[in-house]
């Protein structure tokens, strides 16, 4: 059996070692039980890198235009796409929508394809929740200004303007005060409890809020 690994890709010095960490780990257990593993990662100052780890590393960019090219030349059986943070997810749902693994019949290990869409598409994961009778603040995408308004005007104070590319929630407060509100997607429905704040103030006024 032969399974492919997605890493992390290309990082900043000291982000994402969790993933080096938690990939390295999978990788390990697969050899354990005989599992040929094949690894995308292009960055050489990883663990998961290192001479002797994985059967086969290919220093190449995970994207599914280099993904796909190495499913053809390898055909595994299976594909893990939880161990490599953000960059492996989407590389995984590309390869997914693209028909890459249907046609190369390669099975998503771990994680399944329906629950990462669910998590990642915000309305999807609202729905979700609501689904199994979790309660959920009001929320909606916006992708364009008039219709941030149009949710705007359906929403409780303090509203959450998420932005997951950056890993964090800004919100509205009171006269205007934007918040910088790390994990903040985690509060009540109609509010933030128990959240630590700090912030600076001009001329008596708090401008800016951090969580």
């Amino acid at each position: 059996m032969r399974v492919l690994v997605l890493g992390s890709g290309a990082l900043k010095i000291g982000e994402a070692g969790e993933f080096d960490y938690s990939g390295s780990q999978a990788i390990k257990a697969l050899k354990e039980e005989g599992i040929e593993v094949w690894l995308i990662n292009p960055n050489i100052a990883t663990i998961q890198t290192s001479p002797g780890l994985a059967d086969r590393i290919f220093l190449l960019p995970v994207t599914p235009r280099f993904a796909t090219r190495v499913i053809e030349l390898g055909e595994p059986d299976g594909i893990l796409l939880s161990f490599g943070g953000q960059t492996a997810l989407n590389c995984g749902l590309a390869l997914h929508r693209q028909g890459v693994l249907r046609r190369h019949r390669v099975r998503v290990l771990g994680t399944p394809i329906s629950a990462v869409e669910a998590t990642e598409d915000r309305e999807l994961f609202a729905r979700t929740l609501r689904s199994i009778d979790v309660r959920v603040p009001h929320s909606g995408a916006a992708h364009l200004l008039s219709d941030h308004d149009a949710h705007r005007l359906h929403a409780r104070r303090p509203r959450i303007r998420d932005r997951p590319e950056r890993g964090r929630a800004e919100t509205h407060g009171r006269g205007g005060v934007h918040y910088v509100a790390p994990g903040a997607d985690r509060g009540g429905p109609d509010g933030l409890e128990g959240a630590r704040v700090r912030g600076g103030a001009r001329r008596g006024r708090q401008l800016r809020h951090r969580v």
